[in-house]
């Protein structure tokens, strides 16, 4: 392309404008009118990746504005430092710069530039202005009136303004154009800060890549082919996730990776107190970001930000923050809303927060972080209390008819005590470790709330983790009391996960702890899970036995909720040796204890033996009643193991009417949720009911591969005795010719 001498005659003045996707576009102004001269420009482009959907809304966005003859577009692209707010920016001029004929500008407002002061407006103005040819003496020295020339010259233009690195609002707002402007500017401004003060048409928040970006992007940079790194995708998915998944670190670190290994440069980063350590121009550069928007902040949220930096992690909200900082709750929330407009915390939902990866090191270093200081244990063992509390509340709330007034206030149904307890998960349980390793008085209380929650949430690994951190500290600290807990807790989660050889050992050695210690009371729980191995091993004598002990302790405890437990369990043996009235007279028992303690699970489980009994007594109708009580009591609690069970309760019931494709029905319904929960006892109890299904209905083939099946389920969990009951049902079936 041809055009004039690109160092401009003297009646010329140079505008540089945008560089985007290996072109600088270079404008000249004369008295020959415009005209533009492409140059291939000497430093290589960005790479860009990950954008489409936030390029794509752009595009759209201002051509829809454009269209309908809307005279100012303006978009506030915001993000974290080094996200790539500015490479997306340049996307857009390269993509639709043809668009702006008149002009295509970008400014950096130096923002949040480390070392530099944010740029006046009015000398911006003053630039822009001489730029456009404007002489040194038609350019005035009042800021509003430079304003209202450069106004008066966007009128009647088409022109594509990038104003990058925007400290706030009051530092935009003198450049944007008139409000009727007619031909069409588009304004595109990037910032670190939401800038929810401009009345902007779009906006668009630019996160850190996903992982899978984030690899085409290291790939990108270190200028290898996808073909060539192929092999090495699980390498380079750790690098991003080392890299934060940010833009800023990613690329020079996909530079190294044209001269290195990606395992080199990970083993580098893992070796490091934080994962930039080693790679000092990259930690500076990361750095620098995070202290440009934190230099930024007034006091007060400085100060905020070092609370959250406190916070054991991984995510809090605005209740944990005034715990820690022992401040109002509605202050913290308005703290947390402002750090999330300036992008130095990342939003989750349910009102959560969190640090990216990489800035919470730095938010920690910055605002003096440590963990020994007095006033940081204070926070926390305020926030301990806090967390402890609301668990408590929340599962109380799930559990129960009613709350005292405390909970209810925090927790106003079930479903928002559910909603509160799936998101704060991985911050009690994070939190609850803390306490243990910090020796608070009341952790293993703590464990206690907290696991109960995770294995009705199933997610029993996570409880057992918690146990063995518990028991590990106890042991640290010679506290027998604590190691005995600890070991109970993980012998019911092993329970729980059809392992029941190890149930027996942990709830061998907590019960010898408790009674070393002459605490019955701490007895009666063991004795009860005790019982359920015995009864899983269809040992129904030991189990009675167990059960009548632990009815005993909790009785002497004076602890109602235990003796319902241990009345259902009692109950629920009596049944299986055929003593139904007993049955009956225990689960009555325990449905009392329930409904006066207004604990509802209870109450759901209680309804499924009910029924058990009714379906034995041949009343069908009662007993599909109770099903169906059990049923919607599990579904409003969201428990889906208690679900399985009411399902395959009604698929017997539907069985034993003959009305083969409902029976079927209920215990495919409840075969789906115990896999989903991969429960294996539970899934080889409905193919036991799937292969007498099918043999009532005389489909052999298909009972015999139930049958095969539950007995290969049965083995897996170690529990001979129905495995050998379904392999003789098999062979019955095959050696009776059908």
């Amino acid at each position: 392309m041809t055009g004039p001498d690109v160092r401009a005659d003297a009646l010329g003045q140079a505008q540089q404008a945008v560089q985007g996707r290996g072109v600088q576009f270079n404008y000249y102004s004369g008295t020959g009118g415009r005209a533009a001269v492409a140059l291939d420009t000497l430093v290589p482009p960005p790479v860009l990746v990950g954008r489409d959907a936030e390029l794509q809304r752009l595009q759209r966005e201002g051509l829809r504005a454009r269209e309908a003859g809307r005279p100012v577009v303006m978009s506030a692209v915001h993000g974290m430092g080094g996200a790539g707010k500015t490479a997306l920016a340049r996307a857009l001029a390269a993509e639709i710069g043809e668009q702006f004929p008149d002009a295509r500008f970008e400014v950096d407002l130096r923002g949040f530039t480390p070392g530099h002061r944010p740029r006046d407006p009015g000398e911006v103005l003053g630039e822009l202005l001489a730029l456009v040819g404007f002489a040194p003496a038609e350019i005035p020295a009042d800021a509003q009136a430079k304003g209202g020339l450069w106004r008066g010259w966007l009128a009647e233009r088409r022109v594509l303004l990038i104003l990058d690195n925007a400290r706030d609002a009051a530092q935009v707002r003198p450049l944007l154009p008139g409000p009727r402007t007619s031909a069409g500017c588009l304004v595109v401004v990037t910032s670190r800060d939401r800038l929810t003060e401009l009345d902007a048409a779009v906006r668009i928040g630019v996160d850190t890549l996903s992982v899978s970006d984030a690899v085409a992007l290291l790939v990108g940079v270190a200028g290898r082919s996808q073909e060539e790194m192929a092999a090495r995708d699980g390498e380079l998915a750790e690098l991003a996730g080392l890299c934060g998944c940010l833009p800023l670190a990613l690329r020079p670190a996909g530079s190294l990776l044209a001269v290195l290994s990606a395992a080199e440069v990970i083993e580098v980063m893992r070796s490091a107190e934080h994962p930039l350590e080693h790679l000092e121009d990259v930690d500076q550069v990361v750095q620098a970001a995070f202290t440009a928007s934190y230099s930024a902040l007034p006091p007060a949220l400085r100060r905020a930000l070092g609370v959250c930096a406190r916070h054991p992690g991984p995510n809090f909200d605005a209740a944990s923050v005034a715990a820690l900082a022992g401040r109002p709750r509605p202050l913290a929330a308005v703290q947390l809303a402002r750090l999330l407009e300036r992008n130095l915390l990342i939003g989750l939902p349910q009102g959560r927060y969190t640090f990216h990866d990489l800035f919470l090191g730095y938010a920690r270093r910055t605002t003096d972080y440590a963990n020994d200081d007095p006033e940081v244990r204070q926070g926390r063992r305020r926030l301990y209390e806090h967390l402890e509390a609301a668990v408590y509340s929340a599962s109380a709330a799930l559990t129960k008819q009613s709350m005292d007034q405390a909970a209810s206030d925090q927790f106003g149904t079930p479903p928002e005590a559910r909603a509160w307890l799936t998101a704060a998960s991985d911050e009690l349980t994070v939190a609850a470790q803390t306490a243990l390793s910090e020796e608070w008085e009341q952790a293993n209380a703590f464990v206690d709330h907290v696991a109960f929650w995770l294995t009705l949430d199933n997610k029993p690994e996570q409880a057992a983790r918690l146990y063995s951190a518990g028991h590990a500290a106890a042991c640290d600290a010679g506290d027998l009391r604590g190691q005995a807990n600890a070991l109970a807790g993980l012998g019911r989660v092993a329970r729980i996960r059809n392992d029941f050889d190890q149930a027996d050992g942990y709830l061998r050695s907590a019960l010898r702890l408790h009674r070393e210690l002459g605490d019955r009371a701490g007895q009666a729980p063991i004795l009860l899970t005790s019982g359920f191995v015995a009864q899983a091993r269809a040992d129904l004598g030991e189990a009675e036995a167990y059960f009548r002990q632990a009815l005993q302790h909790y009785g002497e405890a004076g602890n109602r909720l235990g003796q319902a437990d241990a009345l259902l369990a009692s109950g629920r043996v009596a049944r299986l040796l055929g003593e139904l009235d007993r049955a009956h007279a225990c689960h009555q028992q325990a449905f009392e204890h329930y409904r006066e303690l207004e604990d509802r699970l209870g109450q759901a489980h209680t309804f499924i033996a009910l029924g058990d009994v009714a379906l034995a007594r041949g009343n069908l109708g009662e007993a599909e009643a109770y099903g169906r009580r059990a049923l919607q009591l599990h579904e409003m609690l969201e428990d889906r193991s208690g679900q399985a069970g009411a399902f395959r309760g009604l698929g017997d019931v539907a069985r034993a009417r003959r009305d083969f494709p409902q029976a079927s029905a209920h215990y495919r319904r409840a075969s789906e949720l115990f896999q989903g929960l991969d429960d294996r006892g539970g899934q080889a109890q409905i193919r036991m009911k799937l292969a007498q299904l099918a043999e009532c209905q005389g489909h052999h083939d298909e009972a015999r591969r139930q049958y095969r099946h539950a007995a290969d389920l049965y083995r897996e969990i170690k529990l001979n005795k129905q495995a050998d009951d379904c392999a003789e049902a098999c062979a019955r079936i095959t050696g009776s010719g059908e």
